[in-house]
């Protein structure tokens, strides 16, 4: 989820203190913006929790991941599983 977080972290970050969201960069002392972060921090670590009880990957390591391989990727926790091929042995006396 690094990279979900990375990514979302910095889109909030910026709505909030660039000129195109609220604009509040030189508006808010450095305790009021560290107030503001860490909720947004609690939050993710909420949302993460519950995302990874469900799921393998994170939204954004998913799309990462699936371009890699150039193939889609099991998503689902459980899907992950009944991806793998089981081993076939072959026994010979």
């Amino acid at each position: 989820m690094a990279l979900t977080h990375y990514v979302l972290q910095s889109l909030m970050g910026t709505l909030i203190f660039y000129g195109y969201g609220l604009g509040l960069m030189s508006q808010v002392s450095v305790t009021i913006a560290a107030s503001l972060a860490i909720p947004m921090f609690g939050f993710q670590l909420l949302v993460s929790h519950w995302w990874l009880k469900h799921f393998r990957y994170g939204p954004f390591e998913w799309v990462w991941r699936s371009l890699t391989y150039l193939r889609w990727q099991p998503m689902g926790r459980h899907a992950a599983a009944s991806a793998v091929e089981p081993v076939k042995v072959r026994v010979t006396h």
